[in-house]
């Protein structure tokens, strides 16, 4: 009976079975610590040089590095204790906008930075003293900011605003009506969505605010998730297409990431995961179409997550410990072009200067096949494997015939 069986499963056998293989390979580039900046916020690439835009008191702060060196730096003063609001590439030059405060006076500037490091052209907007932005979008000859308002009496309330050379065109501040509610409210995250639209989410500690504006700053949509038990950090969010944002901070002690797709009818779909094995928040996230990278850290430890989208869905292919080189780094912005991965952002645990570190992330998935050899394959003929069956069923029958006749008493 057990040849049999052998046989018949030897002709069910199929030829090769499939598993699908992840391998993974993450190696360090560089590891620079440029001790004449207190932070680098924001960062792009282009060619294998990484530019990174920080703030260090009055000053507007934009230098590249490569291999392990700068390159160059250029420093502006703005006036007032400076911060970035947003960088990034427009026409081959590093769009920068930046906000200072200085005696209740408050500036958007606009920069426009050669890959040299010279200042090609520059606009200074003033706004409303009572706005506190804290990242910005720009679309034509307008920039969108975001960020907190404060009046008097109020604790601070969700605010976005439009700002071109005609000044501030609107503002739109929630005092609680629209996503509000106890605490401080704070948009932490903005970006255009689908028909050019602008998208922002923020937290006030207890729940999350989506909301989608129009040009003209109508709210389009506005949604809350409430978490009244546990604090819910937002620090910001990675656009992965028109439809598809990532929203990442922490719940609780855990690290945080809601992935969003806007559909078309601009209805929002959220998927909330807590990475529940780690202690930590997500202070920066990078990634592309196939690949998501948080980049989490605590007081002991810094991680980066390799995440892929299966579906809607990220799902985890590995955690890499990056503490030897990263202990109290704390990232505010990466950038993955390609296979190289940069993140910038400050020291930490008390030491002075911002650091850049580079790495390089293979992820190479593949369709594994284990061979093996049927019968049917060897024979071919589809006659000799009738006849093959026959002999199989026959000597399966034979063997029954022959135990059951073994059992039998003899007379």
């Amino acid at each position: 009976m057990r040849l049999a069986a052998l046989l018949i499963a030897l002709l069910l056998t199929p030829c090769f079975a499939s598993l699908a293989l992840t391998t993974i390979a993450v190696t360090l580039n560089y590891s620079y610590v440029d001790e004449e900046v207190e932070e680098l916020s924001n960062v792009v690439q282009v060619g294998g040089v990484v530019y990174a835009a920080g703030s260090k008191g009055n000053y507007v702060f934009i230098a590249a590095y490569r291999g392990g060196d700068r390159l160059w730096a250029t420093t502006v003063n703005v006036g007032g204790n400076a911060s970035i609001l947003g960088l990034n590439l427009e026409g081959g030059a590093l769009g920068l906008v930046a906000y200072s405060r200085s005696y209740n006076i408050t500036r958007i500037h606009k920069f426009t930075v050669g890959l040299d490091g010279a200042i090609v052209a520059r606009q200074d907007y003033i706004i409303n003293p009572r706005l506190f932005p804290l990242t910005s979008v720009t679309m034509g000859d307008s920039i969108y900011i975001a960020g907190a308002s404060f009046i008097l009496g109020d604790n601070l309330n969700y605010m976005v605003a439009r700002v071109s050379a005609k000044g501030v065109e609107w503002v739109r501040e929630e005092r609680g009506e629209v996503g509000g509610g106890p605490g401080d409210d704070v948009l932490k995250c903005i970006g255009l969505t689908l028909g050019s639209r602008i998208l922002v989410a923020g937290d006030n500690g207890t729940s999350i605010s989506i909301m989608i504006l129009s040009q003209t700053g109508d709210i389009l949509r506005n949604y809350v998730m409430p978490y009244r038990n546990m604090t819910v950090t937002i620090n910001g969010c990675l656009k992965i297409s028109d439809s598809t944002f990532i929203l990442y901070g922490a719940l609780g002690s855990r690290p945080l990431l809601i992935p969003l797709t806007i559909k078309p009818d601009l209805d929002v779909t959220a998927s909330l995961l807590v990475v529940g094995d780690l202690v930590g928040v997500v202070t920066s996230t990078v990634g592309r179409e196939d690949l998501v990278v948080p980049y989490v850290t605590n007081i002991n430890q810094s991680l980066i997550l390799i995440y892929k989208f299966n579906g809607s869905q990220l799902e985890l292919l590995k955690a890499i410990n990056m503490t030897e080189v990263a202990r109290g780094f704390i990232a505010l912005s990466g950038t993955l072009v390609n296979t190289n991965l940069a993140l910038v952002g400050y020291t930490g645990y008390g030491k002075t200067g911002a650091s850049v570190i580079s790495l390089t992330i293979i992820v190479e998935e593949r369709e594994a096949r284990l061979s093996r050899i049927p019968f049917l394959d060897i024979i071919g003929d589809p006659r000799l494997t009738l006849a093959l069956l026959t002999v199989v069923v026959s000597l399966t029958a034979y063997i029954a015939y022959r135990r059951v006749r073994r059992r039998e008493p003899r007379g």
